[in-house]
Parts: C-alpha cells; structure tokens; sequence
C-alpha cells in the first residue's frame, strides 16, 4: 500500500515519529560532537596496578594515590553474571533503556519535591553518577542539568556495557577503596569472582551510604538493604544465608617481594612521565589489547601500566622465598662480624628475566633500615669487577698463559696506589688464568695500568654499569680492585656477559612471549591476562649488543669455574667449589664493609652483597665466604646443572705452566690451556740444557728482587730489555708529613744486559751488574730517571710534592 492510501491519521503519527528520530538523532549528534567535559578524566583514569608473580600469585595492589586509595579494574566480561542484576536493581532498574536520563524516575522525583518538598531518591541513573564521579558538579538545580546533559553526552561516546563496567570499577564505596572488585578485596578478602550472591546484595547496598550500609560497622543495615535488593532483582531473598557473611575490620592487601615491587612500579612511572629507564621500555604497538571503554575513542589508554590489566612480572615465587629465607639465615650467621643486612639477586642467564629480589633480609625491619634497596644501592665491589679487566685483557691481545708480575710494584699517576694480596704474599711470575682464579691484585692493577683506566670505564658502561659514568673523572687504578661504587644490580647483569655468546643481556623484570621453558609458567588466575608481550623492552636485540668476542666469553667462563685454579687463594673446601658447572666471582672492599659473591651457572645466574646499609664497619675479616655460601645455596638447590655452551674458535694446547709458552722438551710441568687459533704462543724460553746435562730454568730478571725477599735461589736470564720497573712512568707521590724523609723511599727493579748505569736528572744514582735493584729517596719536584746497559737505554718520569 503506497504512502497516499494510508488513513490520514496514520500518516500524521509516522510523520510525527520520524521527525521525533530525526529530531532525537540531531541532538544525539549535537552531544556527540559537543567537547565532553570529562573527557579528561576518562583519558586520565588510573587504577591499581596489580603485580603477579610468573605463576599468577599477587605480588602487591598498589594504592592510587599517597592517600591509600585502591580501585581494582576488572572487565565487563569477568563479571559475576548475577552482578549486572543486583547492580541495577540497586541503582538504575532502567539503565539498559534510557539514554543517560530516566525521564520517569526524574518525574516522579521532581513531583515529590514539588509536592512536599523531600528528596526522592532514584533519579540519578548510573550514567549521571559515573559523570559525577569523571566531572563534578555542583548540588545546584543548573549543576544537576549540566550532569543529565554529561550523561547523555557520556551515552554517545560509550556502549551500555562499557559505562556499566566503569562504574562498577569506580564508584565509591568507603574504606579508602573504590570499585566492587577492590571493595570484595577489602571486606571479604576474596576477589570478586569469588563472592556469593548474598556477599554481592550486601555489597551493592554499600554506595547508597558507605557510612550506614558497610559490612564492617554495619552488616545488619547492609543485609537488610541487601534483601530488597534480591527482591528487586527477583532473586529470591528467603533462600540466602546472610548469616555467613563475615567483613573484616583491618585490610589485607599482597605484600609479597616489596623491594621488587617497588623497584617495577617506579621504574613503570618513570617510563609513562616521558623518562628513560634503561632495560624498560613500554613500546605504543605493544600496549596491552584492553582499552578504555570507547574502543580508545576516550584516549585508549588500556595498558597494565595504567592498572587496567595485571602487570605479570617475571619473579618465580619458588626462588623468592628461598632467596629471602638464605639472606635471613646468612645475617643471622654474621651477627659475630657485626654484619646487620643483606641483599640478593637471581635471574635467568639466557634471558635476563629477574627471578628473585630481595633488597634487604627484612622489609619491615626498621632498626636495620630493612626498606634500603641493596639490589640498587651503590657500593665499592672488590675484586669482582677483575673478570671485566681480565676479558679486556684477552680482546686487547694478552692470552690465558700471559705471564704477569705478582711482586711489590707502586702504580697510578696522579697519586700513588701500591696494591697487596689477601694474605699479604707475592707469587712472582703467574699466568693471567692464576691471576685470575686465584684473584690477585697485583697483576689485576698492572694490567689495568697497560690497558687504561679510561678504556676499561667505558667498557664497564657499555656492559651497564651507568653509575660509573659520574664517577669517571675519579677512577684510578684501584678500579681493577673496585675502587669505583655500584650496584649488585649492575654487577650480575654484568656477569650475563659472560654466558652464552658474549652479548650484553640486560635484566628485565618482565615474561617474554617465547619465555617459560623454565617452569612453563602460565598465569592461570582468571582475572590476569598476560602481558609479557606488552610491556618490554622496546627492542631487545638493540640493546643486546655484542660484548665480547664469543671466544673471550668462553675463556673466561672456563677460568671462573676452575675449581683447581681457586684452590691458591680460597682452599679446596670453599663456598667457591661447587659439584656443577658455575662461573663464580668474590670481592670485598676496604675492611670488609662490603663482601660480595657471583654465581652463574647455564641456568641461573645469583648474586649477594652483605654489610650494613650505615657504614658501620665490621667486626674481624669476614670475608667473602658468607655471601658466597649463600650464593651456593641457591645456584645449588635451584639449578640443573646443565654444562655452559662448548666454546669456539679456541684450541687446546699443551703450555708450560711457569712460562706459559708451548711446552718444550724440558719443561718439568705442563697443563692444556685454550687459545685462539691466531694465539698459540712460541716454545718454552724458560727452560733449557745447561752444563753438566741438566735443565736450567731462568726467570726474566724482573723477579730477582722477588725471589730474592723469599730465599728463592733462581737463575736470571742474561738478556733482557733496559727498563725500569716498580712504578708507573710520569708516577705522581706524595710525601708523608708524619714520616721521617729518610723513611720515604721508593723500590725500582732494574733490567737489562752487562753493566747499568742509573742517573737522576744527570746524577749518577747506581752502577753495577744487571739485573739490580735500588731504593730511592723521594725529594721534592720534577725528575727524571735514565737506566744505560748494553741493551739500551731506559727512562722513567716522576713527581714528588709534600
């Protein structure tokens, strides 16, 4: 039937009813278009951040705001399915059919003000709250039109759902808490999936009037509210057990791994401020998937970072314990040294991914400022940053049989620095695997003097450790000794360079999408979806660069899990021997106020510093035994065992083991050592057939003196290069003002062939025989020493100020 046929008054009616839609889809479009004021407060919105282990326990719901407030964000789809029902039959019967307004509730409620002058209460839709709360206005008539006009303009940029999931994710309920999933947290102590519908009921009554309808102070008023509110949902009220509600007076929020936490959760606010934070970056493409309400049309800031989704961190929960559980007993063990704290780290060596973090051995210990980071604090580390030197050492074309002096020696130029061993001994000519294992700091020093201070700074801040870079116009030589202040952190990120390829492996403390091979950690709690694919590092394989030559990596990986090599320094019982392959490193600085320890095995990597966050010194020598043991706890209760990846690009070759050059027919000792194809040195020069048909070993005649103070009978080697060894050329020394001037002497050694002459700014000083020795009084000013032999001819630079 054609538009002319139709009775007249039907045709009236559907002309009236289009003009009313179309009348109704201009304002609509009018409000859409209008600036919304709480615009800002959408884009803004922030809520809890919830942090989970790998295994999906909580970790911490972190408050809002200083205040302690908590908002928990759950989404629409997690809701209980009774919760819509009891939500609307609470507030809004009608929410699904209005558009922000419901016109019958407004009459009614306009009537019963006009006509007696009472509130009514009911005609305020969920819409107009959840504007309120985004926006407020005043209590004024013009201030309640300015909130119907913001809640229709809300129905126009959001779906029923998403402004139902908003507000019952915001809206107040008392307690310092916002929001029913943080409400059933603060209560009952449960989540809000867990809740009965009775538990629910009791809680929708609470935003009528958080003072009179809690379950806390109120739990009759509540239930009784909450029954008509059954009623009203049409769910039967006869048949609920109310009386096994129960509300808990004091909140109970995860407080599991506090310094962890808390290192995460700055470091996430630091990133969303616009700073950079090494090791975290959170990328714009890789957000999390959950946006705002609004399909990002409010800002689209869904991220985990804005506590829309749980941050699931990569801490094993297992690991945790045990290394808070070790750091507890290890204090309590050092109580007779005066040592009050410790701090621990455990990762995971191929990927970074920070499984264990403990600041302190007790959080919640103030007397022993339990909440100072240890993982983070700067402090001197000893001899733990000597593997660093030591792989410089071999890319800058030392190998591992590369003998270096270990005899009393002076170095540094703007100020002198004369270094000891542990127990005080020298053991001359050592090869740099000894030197290494043993960890002595003589040879670690001479080295550091031939590559620079300044190359092996900017190789430690290339390998991570930022904190030198303020202090890089303070370094000396005494950095070989960790004479330089950083972190435990820094320092077993360090280590990972080591492991695998030579590539630097910055920790996160975030899951990768291709991580969990380790336990197959996948968060089951219904209300966390993973993340680790979302916040992380921006690009990893960037800030992966190579560190070392593969080769370097693989030798010095061999050298510090050499448990015979160790033995010279630390016995063969040691915290330091273990029965798996485990690369390990100690230190200590100056009287022992920091003792540190390093362990990293193919599958876990672990860390330890022990001291006293105040500076209190220690009572005896505790040395670096304790952390260490604790370092062997972990690494041997929580790792496999699995062998280190095999090297490349080295050979084996047979050398002998006091000249470190191929082994020759007479050499009376001989050990296998890795060298580059490229490297394998020339035969023995130390040993040959002397008169009479017997071996002679001759030392270069740099270890004469040495041999010499410890009763050594040794032969020298005749032909030697004109030098003058002992201190560091262009050398600056200080005169001691408590000391007699005749006191203050320097010892040079000096080397060449036949007959030596020493001269000191022309003063003939020394003539006699080569090799030689002599001590030198230190005057005032500028010198200049000059050796002559037949060899040649040698000079050495120095200064001396009172």
């Amino acid at each position: 039937m054609s538009w002319k046929h139709l009775p007249r008054r039907l045709r009236t009616g559907l002309a009236v009813l289009l003009l009313l839609l179309i009348g109704w889809g201009g304002i609509r479009l009018i409000l859409r278009i209008a600036p919304y004021a709480g615009n800002e407060a959408l884009a803004d919105l922030r809520f809890s951040r919830v942090y989970l282990d790998r295994r999906g326990g909580e970790l911490a719901i972190l408050p809002v705001d200083d205040q302690g407030l908590r908002r928990i964000f759950v989404p629409f789809e997690q809701f209980p399915p009774e919760l819509e029902g009891l939500v609307l039959a609470a507030e809004d019967s009608r929410f699904r059919w209005h558009a922000g307004v419901d016109i019958p509730s407004l009459a009614a409620a306009a009537a019963g003000y006009f006509a007696g002058g009472e509130e009514v209460r009911g005609a305020s839709t969920i819409s107009m709250q959840l504007s309120s709360l985004l926006h407020p206005r005043p209590g004024t008539v013009g201030g309640k039109i300015r909130e119907m006009l913001d809640a229709m303009q809300l129905e126009t940029r959001l779906s029923k759902d998403e402004i139902l999931e908003l507000y019952i994710n915001l809206v107040p309920m008392g307690f310092n808490v916002e929001g029913y999933p943080a409400a059933s947290r603060r209560f009952y102590r449960k989540k809000l999936a867990q809740l009965s519908v009775e538990e629910m009921a009791v809680l929708a009554a609470v935003p009528r009037s958080p003072a009179s309808f809690n379950p806390v102070n109120s739990l009759s008023a509540a239930v009784s509210s909450a029954e008509g509110i059954l009623q009203a949902a049409r769910m039967n009220p006869t048949h609920r057990e109310f009386s096994r509600i129960s509300a808990y007076e004091r909140p109970e929020w995860p407080r599991r791994a506090p310094h962890f936490v808390r290192y995460v959760n700055a470091r996430i606010s630091l990133q969303l401020s616009g700073s950079h934070v090494p090791g975290i970056t959170i990328p714009r493409g890789q957000i999390p998937s959950h946006q705002v309400p609004g399909g990002g049309k409010a800002g689209g800031y869904g991220t985990a970072a804005r506590g829309y989704e749980p941050v699931i961190t990569s801490l094993d929960p297992v690991l945790q314990n045990e290394l808070e559980g070790v750091l507890r007993s290890s204090v309590e063990d050092a109580a007779d040294f005066r040592i009050g704290n410790a701090a621990g780290l455990a990762v995971d060596p191929e990927r970074g991914e920070i499984l264990a973090y403990a600041g302190s051995s007790d959080f919640y210990d103030p007397a022993r400022q339990g909440q100072v980071d240890g993982v983070q604090m700067l402090r001197q580390p000893g001899s733990t940053l000597k593997p660093f030197l030591y792989a410089l050492a071999l890319e800058s074309g030392f190998t591992l049989s590369t003998v270096l002096p270990d005899i009393p020696m002076s170095f540094g130029r703007r100020e002198v620095y004369v270094p000891g061993n542990y127990n005080n001994q020298y053991n001359g000519p050592v090869r740099l695997r000894q030197a290494l294992s043993a960890s002595l700091n003589v040879p670690a020093v001479y080295l550091l003097e031939r590559l620079s201070v300044g190359a092996f700074s900017d190789t430690l801040i290339g390998l991570g450790f930022e904190s030198l870079e303020e202090q890089s116009g303070s370094l000396g030589v005494s950095l070989a000794l960790g004479g330089g202040n950083v972190s435990l952190y820094e320092l077993l990120q360090g280590y990972l360079s080591f492991h695998g390829s030579g590539k630097n492996r910055p920790l996160v403390p975030f899951l990768f999408s291709e991580s969990g091979d380790r336990d197959q950690a996948q968060a089951q709690d219904q209300d966390s979806v993973r993340v680790q694919d979302r916040i992380q590092n921006s690009d990893r394989d960037e800030e992966s660069g190579r560190a070392w030559e593969p080769s370097t990596a693989a030798m010095i990986r061999d050298v510090l899990s050499d448990n015979d090599e160790r033995i010279m320094t630390f016995g063969r019982n040691s915290p330091l021997k273990y029965d798996l392959p485990v690369m390990v490193k100690t230190g200590t600085s100056n009287q022992f106020n920091n003792i540190w320890a390093v362990g990293v095995a193919a599958d876990l990597a672990a860390a330890v510093w022990m001291g006293n966050f105040s500076g209190e010194t220690v009572i005896s020598a505790p040395g670096s035994s304790l952390p260490a043991a604790a370092v062997h706890d972990i690494i041997s209760r929580h790792s496999a065992g699995l062998p280190f990846d095999p090297p490349e690009g080295l050979v084996s070759r047979e050398i002998c083991t006091l000249s470190g050059e191929a082994a020759g027919p007479y050499c009376t000792s001989t050990i296998r050592e890795l060298f580059r194809f490229n490297e394998v040195p020339g035969e023995c020069s130390w040993h040959s057939m002397g008169r009479g048909g017997r071996v002679e070993t001759r030392y270069p005649q740099l270890y004469g003196s040495w041999a010499e103070d410890y009763g050594y009978d040794i032969l020298l080697q005749e032909n030697a290069e004109t030098a003058i060894h002992g201190a560091v050329n262009h050398a600056l020394f200080f005169l001691d003002a408590g000391m007699p001037a005749g006191n203050q002497q320097l010892r040079l050694y000096l080397t060449g062939s036949g007959e030596g002459r020493l001269y000191r700014d022309g003063e003939l000083l020394y003539r006699g025989s080569l090799p030689g020795e002599v001590l030198l009084m230190l005057l005032p000013g500028e010198h200049r020493l000059e050796l002559q032999s037949g060899s040649g001819t040698g000079e050495f630079h120095y200064s001396v100020v009172r």
